[in-house]
């Protein structure tokens, strides 16, 4: 097994046994284990339990934060992308929403470099979609406003989203989402 899987397979299951035990209950022998591989192994590649955290952590908001880049890239509409925006987001939550719920749970156990980290990569994020929602802006399609705060607004939805999964254990996220998307292109103003 090549060095990158060895590294991808102790991630996923370091995802696996944080979310099940928590950040502080987690060991690395727990992740050993799941991993089927050695203690010793963990330590080649991460040197501290806190440091395998950060890095799953990392791989986590990578994995979401570019499928989002590539569902904003190169769309010819606003509508074809909001839909695509719909079907990724509620792959996301289908697929990773207990994965994302260890940021809720564990937030405050969050290491200051790994906050600055996602700051900047969300930051990273909202210009990369600002831009695409620039060129809707001028293309007629959307009402001219700030792009970035339109984006921000756009990404806030997920973490709505991921409230109702996680802290109210809502199914039906796909509603949730359109509902937003509606109120976000729509506004709140009776319709004339």
């Amino acid at each position: 097994m090549s060095r990158a899987n060895k590294q991808q397979q102790i991630l996923e299951a370091s995802s696996h046994i944080f979310l099940e035990r928590g950040f502080e209950k987690a060991t690395v022998e727990a992740i050993a284990v799941e991993a089927k591989v050695g203690k010793g192994t963990i330590y080649e590649y991460f040197d501290s339990k806190e440091i395998l955290f950060i890095e799953m952590i990392k791989a986590g908001v990578t994995y979401v934060y570019n499928d989002l880049y590539h569902v904003f890239k190169q769309k010819e509409t606003m509508e074809e992308t909001v839909e695509d925006f719909l079907h990724s987001s509620h792959q996301l939550f289908h697929e990773h929403g207990d994965k994302m719920r260890i940021l809720y749970e564990d937030i405050t156990k969050m290491p200051h470099e790994l906050e600055v980290w996602i700051v900047e990569k969300s930051e990273w994020l909202v210009s990369q979609i600002a831009k695409t929602l620039q060129s809707f802006m001028d293309d007629g399609q959307i009402r001219d406003v700030c792009p970035n705060i339109l984006a921000m607004l756009i990404l806030h939805s997920l973490q709505i989203g991921f409230y109702y999964k996680v802290v109210r254990g809502e199914r039906d996220l796909e509603s949730i989402l359109r509902t937003q998307m509606d109120i976000i292109f729509k506004g709140v103003n009776p319709i004339p």
